[in-house]
């Protein structure tokens, strides 16, 4: 057993540009944003492994020899299957299956560890909590084991958490890899992850405009269409793609005023492709008229969070209209500090940080 207590972060991410586009190989961007997800491990009594999900109010207690079991559950079966085996501990099962990864193929000690997950990021409103929680569960285990592992596999690793949170194989990969390395974070099905050394990190608003379909529910609708009217569908995603492209370049030379075009660009084009509501669109122009640079959905769409770029002297006001209409809004700014800088030999951002 380690004689360590260790910590865990790993920021929120949010959909800068390209959601549902990169479904079809268009560029995506996601930021890391200043709302985090929190991991801590102790020792506890041994021969057992425990975690509570304060968030939920689980507490989940398994026989430590138990967990080699579901790694090679996890290898062995359709992802599908595995967690119906184990509907039973729905909520812990992608932590235990990050876990019993980290047991069986790098050889970590977790006899006895007791971890807490916390997280203040909004759950299922397209910040990528999830994400967030098995990346910083990940990164928590990782520092009590003081074992080195590459980003990648890190990445992956934290990826089976949410490969069992959302029953899909493909599962995390823009959300795991911007919230690990913070900042800015190009994703496309071609090229996979790239981190943008963008120095520029504006004000933006998280604005909740209430509850939101499932992703899945809004990726399917997206596949419908495409499938029904595939010249329709093939060139909105393909602008899209644009909007990524134009908007990167723009936020790579600090013109917040072209990226906000290109977000409100973006917007349009997919409520052209069915995943916007009303409320979203209401509240993009909304923002528009009370100042900001531009705003749209982020994530699935069908609901949820609205993000708004925001001259950082009009954050304050802008926020406060929004929580006058009756939704939660929060100020945050693009952080450099990714879950990568949380690892006990990691000190420093990827980034330096220039002032918006």
């Amino acid at each position: 057993m380690s004689n360590n207590k260790a910590e865990g972060r790993a920021p929120a991410v949010i959909k800068l540009f390209g959601e549902h586009a990169v479904v079809f190989g268009e560029r995506a961007v996601g930021a890391a944003v200043s709302m985090y997800a929190s991991s801590h491990v102790e020792n506890g009594p041994a021969s057992r492994f425990s975690l509570l999900l304060k968030d939920y109010g689980v507490r989940q207690v398994l026989p430590y020899e138990s967990l080699l079991s579901f790694y090679n559950e996890y290898k062995s079966m359709e992802i599908n299957d595995y967690i119906e085996k184990h509907n039973d501990i729905a909520k812990s099962l992608p932590y235990v299956t990050i876990a019993s990864r980290l047991i069986a193929e790098y050889g970590a000690n977790l006899d006895g560890a007791e971890v807490f997950i916390s997280s203040e990021i909004p759950i299922g409103k397209g910040l990528a909590s999830s994400a967030a929680c098995s990346l910083s569960f990940t990164v928590s285990l990782i520092n009590y084991c003081k074992l080195n592992i590459s980003d990648n596999e890190i990445i992956d690793i934290a990826r089976d958490g949410e490969r069992v949170a959302h029953a899909n194989p493909n599962a995390g990969a823009i959300d795991v890899s911007t919230s690990y390395h913070g900042g800015y974070v190009n994703y496309s099905n071609h090229n996979g992850a790239t981190v943008e050394s963008v120095p520029f990190a504006p004000k933006l608003l998280i604005i909740d405009t209430g509850p939101k379909k499932s992703t899945a529910e809004t990726v399917r609708a997206v596949s419908e269409l495409y499938s029904k009217d595939r010249s329709y569908a093939e060139q909105r995603i393909k602008s899209i793609g644009k909007c990524s492209e134009k908007g990167m370049s723009a936020f790579l030379k600090g013109d917040f005023i072209e990226a906000g075009r290109q977000m409100v660009a973006d917007h349009n084009l997919l409520r052209e492709l069915g995943v916007s509501t009303e409320l979203l669109d209401y509240s993009v122009k909304t923002a528009a008229e009370l100042g900001a640079y531009g705003a749209k959905l982020s994530g699935g769409g069908g609901g949820g969070i609205l993000i708004a770029l925001v001259p950082a002297d009009s954050a304050s006001r802008i926020a406060e209209k929004f929580q006058s209409m009756g939704m939660q809004t929060n100020e945050v700014n693009i952080t450099f500090y990714g879950a990568g800088s949380y690892l006990h030999n990691r000190k420093e951002p990827a980034n330096q940080l220039k002032k918006s």
